[in-house]
């Protein structure tokens, strides 16, 4: 895909708004199709791609972070 499509897609898919729910609705899609300049096939595509390599990792590190700062707040740390 042309950098600038996945620049667009990368955005939304990365967004506050989007994060944790990233499946974009029909009017979503059709928003994006029109934005990027690629078809309904494509774009599942990539959203199916980049919710593994992209979101996925990012959501468990995330999670990670956020229960290793749980458990140091929680008094985890031994001093």
């Amino acid at each position: 895909l042309p950098a600038g499509a996945v620049a667009t897609l990368k955005a939304w898919l990365l967004s506050p708004e989007h994060f944790t729910h990233p499946y974009p609705t029909p009017q979503d899609q059709i928003m994006l199709m029109h934005k990027t300049g690629i078809d309904k096939k494509q774009l599942k595509n990539w959203f199916t791609n980049a919710r593994r390599r992209i979101w996925k990792p990012m959501l468990k590190k995330q999670l990670e972070a956020g229960k290793l700062a749980a458990h140091t707040a929680a008094g985890g740390a031994i001093e």
